[in-house]
């Protein structure tokens, strides 16, 4: 709800400058179980706004990762789509 509730307002800010990004930040136990057939991302709500998906950065929040094969399918995934990704909190100590 929170992501959707954001990129709502974003597409305001876009309207007005398409160079902006929008940083949406996804918990790192949800990619442990990535099932390509989910919308982690809420492309649905960006595709109802018209906002292109090089708009948003996906920040992985830097938890213990249990699944690397899962994360590197995500990332690929979403690269591939044409997301930008960052590891959220980098340096805590998990990374």
């Amino acid at each position: 709800l929170t992501r959707n509730r954001s990129i709502e307002k974003f597409h305001s800010y876009y309207l007005d400058n398409n160079d902006l990004i929008l940083f949406l930040n996804i918990e790192s136990s949800l990619i442990n179980d990535f099932d390509l057939s989910k919308d982690y991302c809420c492309i649905e709500t960006m595709n109802k706004f018209n906002i292109p998906y090089k708009n948003f950065m996906i920040e992985i929040k830097e938890d213990e990762i249990q699944n690397t094969l899962a994360l590197k399918e995500f990332c690929a995934h979403y690269k591939n789509l044409g997301f930008t990704i960052a590891l959220d909190d980098f340096g805590t100590g998990n990374s």
